[in-house]
């Protein structure tokens, strides 16, 4: 019965809402393009018309995941509760959690922040990309270790007096060529780079630091990637296990080795 009335209520949500997703993925995706082509004098030449229209990018993103939220697609989740004005970031994390678990991973989402005000002037769409981006490619990690012990956390905490987000994941570590060029476009493990491409683009937009940390949890290889929203623009590798490898390698980089005495990553 509760198999049913789970199918006829998906049913339901499918019918809402396939037109209206497809509708502001397209939008996205086209305003995307359309400044992308942009050259740097033209984009700021058309810069209020820009902001005009990823403005009303982020109003229909909003709009639809306060939709979604009173379909309770993602209801309380768990105790996993982000203030209203960041339900679109919350919609999107919970689709992550959701997928690995339908791939047999355990995922988890936590909120301990209380000083979300100190991001106040941070777009959420831009959040949610960088958000995004760092899941992203933590799941493509996971889906290609060979540990049976997959995991990915999510956290938002404050890191002293700081507003700070954290990805946790158990796949393998950066490779130390990778960490070189993070943030340079071509370069990845999983793909084009694209995404720490912007992710580093909101660092310095933010001036938000990042730190990646690499343990051991229960004896199996993890690492923890934090933006730290602390106006500082550091980055920062800690490391026990490979500290004399990648303080050589990265010597030349704007990261900072420092040597990590914990035995976890998280």
């Amino acid at each position: 019965m509760k198999l049913e009335k789970d199918r006829r209520a998906l049913e339901r949500l499918h019918h809402k809402y396939r037109e209206i997703v497809p509708a502001v993925v397209g939008f996205h995706t086209l305003m995307v393009t359309k400044i992308e082509s942009l050259t740097e004098v033209e984009r700021a030449e058309q810069a209020q018309e820009i902001k005009r229209y990823l403005d009303l990018a982020d109003k229909l993103s909003t709009e639809m995941a306060e939709e979604f939220a009173l379909d309770d697609l993602v209801g309380e989740f768990r105790g996993f509760i982000l203030p209203e004005e960041w339900i679109p970031l919350k919609t999107r994390i919970v689709q992550v959690i959701k997928a690995c678990e339908d791939k047999g991973y355990f995922a988890s989402a936590q909120n301990n922040a209380t000083t979300w005000g100190q991001i106040k002037k941070v777009s959420p769409f831009k959040l949610i990309r960088l958000a995004g981006n760092l899941l992203s490619n933590a799941v493509k990690e996971l889906d290609k270790t060979g540990t049976e012990e997959k995991e990915l956390r999510i956290r938002f905490y404050d890191d002293g007096m700081f507003f700070a987000f954290e990805v946790f994941d158990t796949a393998h570590e950066f490779p130390a060529h990778v960490l070189a060029r993070l943030g340079q476009r071509g370069n990845s493990t999983n793909g084009t780079g694209d995404g720490y491409a912007e992710i580093f683009e909101f660092l310095a937009e933010s001036g938000a630091s990042l730190i990646i940390t690499e343990g051991m949890e229960s004896g199996i290889a993890a690492k923890t990637v934090q933006v730290v929203f602390d106006h500082k623009g550091r980055l920062v590798m800690r490391t026990d296990y490979r500290y004399d490898e990648l303080n050589e390698a990265l010597n030349e980089t704007r990261f900072e080795v420092e040597k990590q005495h914990r035995d976890s990553a998280y």
